[in-house]
């Protein structure tokens, strides 16, 4: 979603509510829209903290228990 851009991303977005939350009043789903972009266009964090704890399977690289 970051790398689409702002325009595209919004786009996306607006797209996927329309179809998913169409009961909600006007000034609500302006409101999720908005919400919703900003979440989604923010610097990643912790889906690389897991890339960088696990390895591929997500076994721990420093276990707290060795087995």
């Amino acid at each position: 979603m970051r790398k689409s851009g702002a325009l595209l991303g919004k786009r996306l977005i607006k797209g996927y509510l329309s179809k998913r939350m169409s009961m909600l009043p006007p000034e609500e789903f302006d409101s999720m829209l908005n919400y919703m972009h900003q979440i989604f266009m923010k610097d990643g964090s912790s889906e690389y903290a897991i890339f960088t704890c696990f390895h591929l399977g997500m076994y721990a690289i420093n276990p707290l228990i060795a087995e």
